[in-house]
């Protein structure tokens, strides 16, 4: 027997609207207790953007989750999840690069996926929320992906979702203690926002079932006056019956241990004569219980040394995201670095440790070849470019960047050479030649711009260049043109 669903609940007050903020899957109206998969999608900024936002998040986990093979004998894990964040940065990239001047926009989702072994994998990205509920305790929430920026002196806080130039971060937990009835609440930052954080907790706590927690959520929603504009979507997923309904933790299992042990004690005390003095039982049963003690003792002991470098590893990936939250790259990367070196078996965890710092290296990198090109340093911004390209041939916003500054300085050759063409015309040789000194700085192996400056340095009745000094000249030139507008 699989973990079965007996009931799902589903909002999503922006299906069939064309300017919706959200999306989630399955639709609204085709949810059933035989999905596997439950996606709630979000897009935050513009609204004119943001509907498209949420449908690459979506679209992308949708086709990348339910085409995994892997996913029919193994649990959604890291890595699945690292690809299709890997693929959907990429589709963002795609949009967002239309849109040159667009900034502040994201994509954020949170997903439950019934794994078939009977555990559930909660995922996020961003701040798009999973519970899982029971008897109306919250026993576990995901926490929101979110960092703090300075805008205008004041520090805003701002979700960390896919917007394809920032590298986002993909959670996942597994949840494996599931008892019949249990609930699954995914949903949108908005029904948050709406309810507020201390409410939802209240409605969770009133729930009876997952029709009584979606019926309370969604009445409160409705009595908002910005429903019908702030978009909102979620899942109320209710649990039928599991496979690991009885399974246990090792503390669990050593507590009924114990008891076990007291029980038998007891019984074969019964039986006794008279004749065994109380005080030779209490010392038995101290005995006894300090035994057990230190035999639980130590097995947990061996379980929390035997999981340090896992734990390392993970810690090390946390605090290298909230470091990256913070802008502070070079400790970021120092930490994925430590973590890397860790010697561990779970292959998820490096992974994700190498993928982060693939992606910040390549953004410290861009980040320097935009402060050149800022600068009109133009060649070396294209050096930097090109080299963050090389780090991940995937990457279109590099790849455009790159594109960009050739054409930039194509452009500008020609324009110089335009120039000299005039200027040659009137017989100005001296300015026609520096406007091919130009030329030549931004076309260094172009032989025609150099027999050009020859010919101006003959009628100048000047000596000829070799090419190695003509780009000397040029370079010295062009410099001195940009330290006169300093």
């Amino acid at each position: 027997m699989n973990t079965t669903i007996k009931a799902v609940y589903a909002l999503d007050n922006t299906q069939d609207k064309s300017s919706g903020h959200h999306h989630i899957y399955p639709p609204q109206n085709e949810a059933t207790p035989a999905n596997r998969l439950f996606i709630v999608s979000a897009g935050i900024g513009l609204e004119e953007h943001t509907h498209n936002m949420a449908t690459i998040a979506n679209n992308t986990f949708v086709r990348i989750l339910t085409g995994s093979t892997r996913l029919k004998t193994e649990r959604l894990g890291q890595v699945v999840m690292n690809d299709a964040l890997r693929l959907a940065e990429r589709e963002a990239q795609k949009y967002l690069n239309q849109y040159p001047r667009l900034a502040g926009v994201y994509g954020v989702l949170a997903l439950s996926h019934f794994n078939s072994d009977g555990s559930i994998t909660l995922a996020w990205v961003g701040n798009c929320r999973a519970y899982h509920i029971r008897q109306g305790r919250i026993l576990y929430q995901t926490e929101d992906h979110v960092a703090n920026m300075m805008m205008q002196d004041k520090v805003i806080t701002v979700p960390r979702g896919i917007n394809g130039t920032e590298p986002a971060w993909a959670s996942v937990s597994t949840i494996t203690n599931i008892q019949a009835g249990d609930l699954l609440l995914l949903c949108t930052p908005t029904v948050v926002a709406a309810t507020g954080e201390e409410q939802l907790a209240q409605i969770c706590t009133h729930a009876t079932d997952g029709q009584a927690l979606y019926q309370s959520i969604a009445a409160k929603l409705q009595s908002t006056p910005e429903f019908e504009t702030t978009n909102t979507a979620l899942f109320v997923v209710q649990i039928e019956n599991s496979v690991l309904t009885n399974a246990k933790g090792n503390l669990q299992h050593a507590d009924n241990n114990l008891s076990s042990y007291a029980d038998l004690f007891h019984h074969s005390s019964q039986s006794k004569t008279m004749g065994v003095g109380r005080d030779a039982m209490l010392k038995a049963g101290i005995v006894l219980t300090a035994i057990l003690v230190l035999t639980a003792s130590s097995f947990l002991l061996y379980r929390y040394f035997s999981n340090q470098p896992e734990r390392m590893v993970n810690n090390l990936i946390s605090e290298a995201q909230a470091l990256a939250g913070e802008g502070n790259y070079t400790k970021a990367i120092s930490d994925l670095e430590k973590a890397l070196s860790i010697e561990t078996s779970d292959t998820e965890a490096l992974s994700t440790a190498q993928y982060m710092l693939q992606k910040m290296r390549q953004a410290i990198i861009v980040t320097q070849g935009d402060s050149l090109f800022d600068a009109g340093e133009f060649f070396e911004a294209k050096t930097i470019y090109e080299r963050a390209y090389t780090m991940d041939t995937d990457n279109s916003d590099v790849q455009n960047k790159v594109n960009q500054i050739k054409k930039l300085i194509d452009d500008e050759k020609k324009t110089r050479l335009k120039k000299a063409d005039s200027l040659y015309t009137v017989k100005d040789y001296a300015s026609a030649r520096n406007a091919l000194l130009e030329a030549l700085f931004y076309d260094q192996t172009n032989k025609r711009i150099l027999d050009k400056i020859n010919e101006c340095n003959t009628r100048l009745k000047e000596d000829t260049l070799s090419a190695a000094n003509a780009i000397k000249q040029a370079t010295t030139y062009v410099r001195s043109l940009k330290d006169t507008l300093k």
